[in-house]
């Protein structure tokens, strides 16, 4: 591995999470695209954290199929949680429907959730650093 390669690599390794955005870059955002979460972020500089999808319930994702598929987008991606909130108006995407949607995905593509558990148990175990970043 070239030297800039493991600069990235420490840099980003040193982050226990990221927030990835909605940031329109290709034809879906940011948070949602595997160019960009699995080939960049976790192949290309070795970023071994966990990765939060920003909220997918929102205005961009406004109805059960869009949700569906983003979340579906998101696995794809390597993603390790789906955030989201709870409101009135989205009644249609709430946490039960949530599961079943993610449930069906992960029996549908055979994913594993061993990563992405490994990643969220490296990061709780992690020592509080108190304040020294």
């Amino acid at each position: 591995m070239p030297d800039h390669d493991r600069l990235h690599a420490g840099a980003y390794n040193r982050t226990d999470a990221v927030l990835n955005g909605y940031i329109m870059l290709t034809h879906y955002p940011a948070t949602l695209s595997k160019n960009i979460i699995a080939d960049l972020l976790r192949n290309t500089i070795y970023y071994d954290g966990v990765v939060i999808t920003d909220v997918l319930n929102m205005a961009t994702i406004y109805d059960n199929q869009r949700y569906k598929k983003a979340i579906e987008f998101a696995f794809q991606a390597e993603v390790d949680a789906i955030l989201q909130f709870i409101a009135e108006h989205y009644q249609d995407m709430t946490g039960d429907i949530t599961f079943e949607i993610i449930f069906s995905i992960t029996v549908r593509m055979k994913i594993s959730e061993e990563n992405s558990f490994r990643r969220f148990m490296t990061y709780k175990l992690k020592p509080a650093n108190n304040g020294n970043y």
